[in-house]
């Protein structure tokens, strides 16, 4: 059964990255509204530095 799973991981590979390409680009956006939040609040930077 490991040759027949062995190639299954191999096509689960590319389609997980492809999944997880567009998280980061809404993570990014979802990032840099919530820095234009904090910025526009008088927010300490040392609480934000995290």
């Amino acid at each position: 059964m490991a040759k027949h799973s062995a190639p299954q991981t191999v096509v689960v590979v590319p389609s997980s990255t492809t999944i997880i390409r567009p998280i980061a680009v809404s993570a990014e956006a979802y990032l840099g509204k919530l820095r234009a939040m904090t910025s526009g609040a008088p927010t300490p930077p040392g609480r934000h530095s995290r």
